[in-house]
């Protein structure tokens, strides 16, 4: 069993890398970060790791279509009460109302089935940051501190 998982959200790759990032720095500090390329909520059920989450936003602040079971799986109201979790988007502030839509829509969902907030979210503004994978390693370093995993 991992110590953590690690779902991502993307549409045109970013996010994908970006994950795969943060699951190789997590590795090297010492934690189990199983990285899982497509959702398998038998696994996440079966577990109380903490799930950490790097998302695009599309279209009008939504969620990508890969993390769509996710996102129907919460709906489904599991029991993740206290379960820890953290939250990384990636948007575009041109898009003002829908900016990070995505992570938005996630927190409000994990936030409603009393799962705990790690670390705040982080939001990854595409104006500022042309590869989104720096900062999310930054936010990293706090996560793994919450995480208190490391060897």
């Amino acid at each position: 069993m991992a110590d953590v998982y690690i779902l991502y959200g993307s549409v045109y790759g970013s996010a994908r890398d970006a994950a795969e990032q943060l699951a190789q720095h997590l590795q090297s500090r010492g934690i189990d970060a199983q990285l899982l390329t497509t959702v398998d909520t038998s696994t996440l059920e079966s577990s109380e790791a903490p799930i950490v989450i790097v998302t695009s936003t599309t279209g009008a602040g939504d969620i990508p279509d890969n993390l769509m079971p996710f996102y129907a799986w919460l709906q489904s109201s599991p029991n993740i009460y206290q379960r820890p979790y953290a939250l990384a988007v990636l948007g575009d502030s041109s898009y003002f109302d829908t900016f990070c839509g995505a992570g938005e829509k996630l927190k409000a969902a994990l936030d409603d089935l009393g799962a705990r907030e790690l670390v705040p979210m982080l939001q990854v503004d595409a104006l500022e940051h042309a590869d989104p994978v720096p900062p999310v390693l930054a936010w990293a370093d706090a996560l793994t501190a919450q995480l208190g995993l490391s060897a």
